[in-house]
């Protein structure tokens, strides 16, 4: 059968690529502007960890934080290359490695 339910072909249109034709293929979702989170840019390896931890300390002492224009090409985002470890004491527990 295909990786790829019909229901989520119905719900996104396919603006790059292809549909995943194989185990180790993922799909990147994007928002309605074909935009992606800055955590979602973070577990792509484009946001250092520094960053991350610089901007939730601002956050948890309710300060400005500053608003960074990121761009990657679809070209980009598919050429970078993911590890998928699974844990096996956790269930369901995913760990994505870049």
């Amino acid at each position: 059968g295909s990786l790829v339910s019909d229901m989520i072909k119905k719900q996104y249109d396919l603006v790059y690529g292809s549909w995943p034709e194989a185990a180790n293929e993922i799909l990147l979702i994007l928002d309605s502007n074909h935009e992606i989170s800055d955590i979602a840019f973070y577990a792509l390896g484009q946001i250092p960890q520094e960053e991350v931890n610089d901007n939730l300390s601002s956050v948890m002492k309710q300060e400005a934080i500053p608003v960074t224009d990121r761009k990657l090409s679809y070209e980009e985002i598919c050429d970078i290359t993911f590890k998928l470890l699974l844990n096996p004491t956790i269930p369901h527990c995913l760990f994505i490695l870049l």
